[in-house]
């Protein structure tokens, strides 16, 4: 009986913390499509019992390089990262990007757990088999923190034909990313791997460092040593490690950058200052806001190496 008690405990605060929707805030100006030159075209898919909801974005009577499909962090959607897709658009791309179950435009009443893209994804890819735009185009996937995980994944499923990945400050495990952001928990390790078992069965908790270590196809991992999110030591210094035994994998760890490695460092302290404010709390000081434009503001080494990889 206190077994059960203490994991239903534990699972309520998960539930709490992480497994609820994930929306973006109202107080965070997000950019659209047209505010940066380029096209949207939506669509749709099923995953399970929800209707996930996404958009291609393109350059009018421009002739594809190839396509890249795009993976949200966690936060809101694809809404978060429209200044990156537009870059990749403007340089050829035909550009994929939908929201996760339970996030944004999709439906769920949750995310359900860090492993649901997983299965997310496999339906996303049952989808763009059918997709007349994407017939003949190479598929390469590029995604951030959360994102940068389902990326990860997806170069290891050959039916999905991606043919190169690029992770910026992925994470590579459910369980590890939980033990970061709380330490303690790892007195509770056998509850938390039955509460992943519990929500998503064997997409709950997959390590994708398996997938990685064995990948054929050229894998791209970007990060900052300074990042608190996703900290390095558990995570690029892994894929390093793994670069030495497979010469697919390729890294790129800049010194003085944060999780937030597509931004530039001013943009990245410049919104982490705007939230230690409380910009997005509800009773936040009337006069805060965010310059969307000083926000987003990239780093161009870092989309530079992206590019450059994904272009040799």
């Amino acid at each position: 009986m206190i077994f059960l008690l203490l994991y239903l405990y534990i699972a309520k605060m998960l539930d709490k913390n992480m497994c609820r929707r994930w929306d973006g805030s109202p107080a965070l100006p997000y950019f659209k499509s047209s505010d940066l030159g380029i096209e949207e075209k939506r669509f749709s898919f099923k995953s399970g019992k929800n209707t996930l909801y996404g958009s291609k974005y393109f350059k009018k009577g421009v002739i594809y390089r190839d396509l890249v499909v795009f993976f949200h962090g966690i936060g809101a959607g694809r809404n978060a990262y429209m200044k990156e897709i537009s870059e990749f658009v403007k340089h050829g791309y035909l550009v994929y990007a939908y929201d996760y179950t339970g996030c944004m435009e999709s439906e769920g009443n949750n995310i359900i757990g860090l492993g649901q893209p997983l299965k997310d994804v496999e339906r996303f890819f049952e989808y763009l088999d059918t997709d007349e735009n994407a017939k003949g185009l190479n598929r390469f996937a590029v995604g951030h923190s959360w994102g940068g995980y389902v990326a990860s994944y997806s170069i290891g499923n050959e039916e999905f034909r991606i043919k190169k990945a690029v992770s910026m400050a992925g994470f590579l495990k459910p369980e590890d990313q939980y033990y970061d952001s709380a330490p303690q928990l790892k007195k509770f390790k056998i509850f938390l791997r039955l509460y992943f078992k519990n929500r998503l069965k064997n997409y709950g908790n997959v390590d994708v460092k398996e997938t990685i270590k064995n990948t054929k196809a050229p894998f791209l991992y970007v990060q900052g040593i300074q990042d608190k999110t996703v900290p390095y030591k558990n995570n690029g210094k892994a894929i390093e490690e793994l670069s030495r035994e497979n010469k697919s994998i390729k890294t790129k760890i800049f010194e003085h950058r944060g999780h937030n490695i597509h931004m530039s460092n001013d943009a990245e302290n410049y919104c982490a200052s705007l939230l230690n404010e409380g910009l997005n709390k509800p009773n936040n000081k009337p006069e805060l806001a965010m310059d969307i434009q000083k926000a987003t503001v990239e780093d161009p080494r870092v989309m530079k190496c992206i590019f450059d990889f994904l272009n040799s």
